[in-house]
């Protein structure tokens, strides 16, 4: 059974009733503009009228359609479509500000012409009076339950509509801050990711530069031990030298005093010689003056014949004997000479012995005293590889705590790595949320609503190009939207805009609202290439420019 069936059923809006109004619809067409006229000169004398009633053009076409209605309501063609048309009545009284009150007084008002009017028809004909009576109260009351109750839900709708754009549209504005507030946030959690990364990575560097000092110093260390140790052997040997030079020394000196008593002792040998040469030369000269004696002594043997032959004989012997010692001598002579020479050699030699004992002697004292001056340096670089070896000790030590403290830092910093990840996933829940509720939003009639939800946008814009430093997002330049094509930018260059177009944030708007794209896909371009300095350096730009947009996008909103 449809609506329309189930209806007529319960206003008993039977063929009866059906033929009962249209038998009296030629009486209603002569008399209903009269009707309507006092129905209109009634409502107007209400307060509060609405502006439609009190203008005469307005007024002409109520007329028309009301009369329209009523001729359809007494010919009976009761289907799906009047109800669509009774219900666009309600919907339409409802939208102008007609109250339900209203209606149903002016609803009254006809119902009571209508009934008077059959009452003068049929006044003295019951039979033919009652049909039509209960025909149109039945009929009038069909049609006010249809239009009150499209008066009614419209109207809910209405109302609903309005408190929900009311309630949208304050909560745009908190959506739209929050929204702002969360990538904010999600920036500078992006920010300090970065950040936080860097430190982490110049930390694992330094961890290892610290390490490999520590390395450096235990070997430096190990090698001053090692110098150390050689040093105090090299002092020991040093000592040692100088025990040695000592002796050498004593040695030398023993040398120089035994050179120069053997010197002066041939010196004496020497003056002995020479004696002896003396004695010799005296030996020689007997030995001639024998000789010449001897030869005297032939002579006269030989002038005194045979008596002097026996003392020939002895002449001959002397002379035998003068050769002799002549010769021995000679030799003796030759000797003496012979050791004289070599006596004067061995002088000579001793005499350079003693100076080259006497250049030891200086040598050895000079030695000595180096080996005491190398000792004292000796002693004193030990004393300072000591001294470097404790110091090294201490800076092994406070490298060791270097390096933990720095693998600390390094461990926490992962940790912080962890934990800002965390916090930015939790972040994009809400983002996600937040982006939920704006699209919601997004389907109420709130002022200037694309205005609003640009501002969320380029907050998000920048958020995109710090999660792409923060390597929590890939971007392709290439799929990126200019400032003609997002959302803010279709609104711009549209009709919608032209309410706006003649306010000075209006015009001013462009210029860094193409900064804020152009800057933000160069800076993926540049990021893409590995020049993250440089994309940094861009999105600074673009945080700047996206200020400007922020600022004239409020002055819009501002009036």
């Amino acid at each position: 059974m449809t609506d329309i069936s189930e209806k007529l059923k319960q206003y008993r809006l039977n063929s009866d009733a059906v033929k009962a109004l249209s038998s009296f619809l030629p009486t209603l067409e002569r008399h209903l503009d009269g009707i309507l006229d006092r129905f209109y000169v009634h409502v107007q004398s209400w307060d509060d009228v609405p502006e439609m009633l009190k203008n005469s053009s307005g007024l002409d076409a109520l007329k028309a359609a009301q009369k329209q209605h009523w001729v359809r309501l007494f010919q009976g063609h009761f289907d799906e479509e009047f109800l669509q048309r009774s219900a666009k009545i309600g919907e339409v009284h409802e939208r102008v500000g007609v109250s339900p009150q209203w209606y149903i007084a002016g609803y009254n008002l006809i119902v009571d012409e209508l009934l008077n009017l059959v009452l003068k028809t049929y006044g003295k004909d019951p039979k033919k009076a009652i049909p039509v009576c209960q025909a149109i109260t039945s009929i009038t009351f069909m049609d006010l339950e249809v239009a009150m109750s499209s008066f009614v839900n419209h109207s809910s709708k209405t109302h609903t509509h309005n408190a929900q754009s009311d309630f949208a549209n304050q909560l745009m504005d908190r959506s739209v801050n929050l929204s702002m507030s969360v990538n904010e946030a999600a920036i500078s959690n992006a920010s300090i990711l970065h950040a936080i990364r860097n430190v982490d990575t110049d930390t694992q560097q330094i961890a290892a530069a610290i390490e490999q000092m520590v390395m450096g110093f235990q070997t430096i260390s190990e090698n001053s031990t090692q110098v150390s140790r050689s040093s105090s052997e090299a002092l020991e040997t040093t000592h040692n030298g100088q025990d040695a030079t000592r002796e050498a020394v004593e040695s030398m000196n023993e040398i120089a005093h035994a050179v120069s008593t053997a010197a002066t002792r041939v010196d004496e040998l020497s003056h002995a010689s020479q004696q002896i040469g003396e004695i010799v030369e005296s030996i020689e000269k007997i030995a001639s003056q024998t000789n010449l004696l001897a030869l005297n002594a032939t002579i006269e043997a030989a002038r005194a014949g045979e008596a002097g032959k026996g003392f020939a004989v002895v002449a001959g012997e002397v002379k035998a004997l003068a050769d002799q010692t002549s010769r021995a001598t000679d030799q003796i002579r030759e000797r003496i000479d012979n050791l004289r020479d070599e006596m004067g050699k061995i002088v000579f030699s001793m005499h350079e012995g003693t100076k080259a004992v006497a250049n030891g002697q200086a040598v050895m004292d000079s030695v000595n005293a180096n080996m005491n001056d190398v000792a004292g340096k000796i002693e004193a670089a030990s004393k300072s590889m000591d001294q470097i070896s404790a110091v090294l000790d201490e800076q092994t030590e406070a490298a060791d705590n270097i390096n933990s403290s720095i693998t600390g830092i390094a461990n926490n910093s992962k940790h912080n790595v962890e934990d800002v990840k965390s916090n930015m996933v939790a972040m994009q829940a809400v983002e996600t949320m937040i982006s939920e509720q704006m699209s919601t939003l997004e389907n109420f009639e709130v002022p200037n609503r694309i205005v609003r939800i640009a501002k969320s946008d380029h907050i998000i814009w920048k958020k995109r190009l710090a999660d792409m430093i923060a390597g929590l997002e890939g971007l392709n330049p290439d799929e990126l939207s200019d400032h003609t094509c997002c959302r803010l930018g279709k609104w711009y260059y549209s009709d919608a805009a032209n309410e706006l177009k003649n306010h000075p944030a209006f015009s001013a708007l462009e210029a860094p609202h193409e900064r804020v794209h152009t800057l933000g896909i160069e800076a993926v371009h540049l990021y893409n290439a590995g020049d993250v300095e440089g994309a940094l350096a861009e999105i600074a730009k673009v945080d700047e420019a996206s200020k400007d947009v922020i600022r004239l996008l409020d002055e819009l909103l501002a009036g």
